[in-house]
């Protein structure tokens, strides 16, 4: 429910930005836009909104699956400092558990 409500509020905003920039190129008065220009600026819009979603995806879900962790670690051991040591050692406490005192 709380996605589709989401979705909702994202189709409302383009819409409205899209019914704003129409009503502003009537304003423009000796400028006229054809419809084709017009399908054309809505394309790009939605083309540009597809690009940003698709890139955010794929950098959610490349945290999510560690690869960024697995890069941020070899990029520390490249340089050699002593910081990669202490990151695997701290991991290495996360998958095992507290211990004891």
């Amino acid at each position: 429910m709380k996605t589709a409500l989401v979705i909702l509020v994202a189709i409302l905003g383009i819409a409205m930005v899209a019914y704003y920039n129409f009503h502003l190129a009537d304003q423009l008065g000796d400028v006229k836009i054809s419809s084709n220009g017009m399908a054309a600026m809505a394309g790009g819009l939605i083309m540009t909104f597809l690009v940003g979603v698709g890139l955010m995806s794929l950098l959610f879900f490349s945290a999510r699956r560690g690869h960024d962790e697995e890069v941020h670690n070899l990029n520390k051991k490249e340089k050699g400092t002593d910081e990669a040591d202490k990151d695997e050692a701290a991991n290495a406490d996360d998958k095992t558990g507290p211990t004891a005192p």
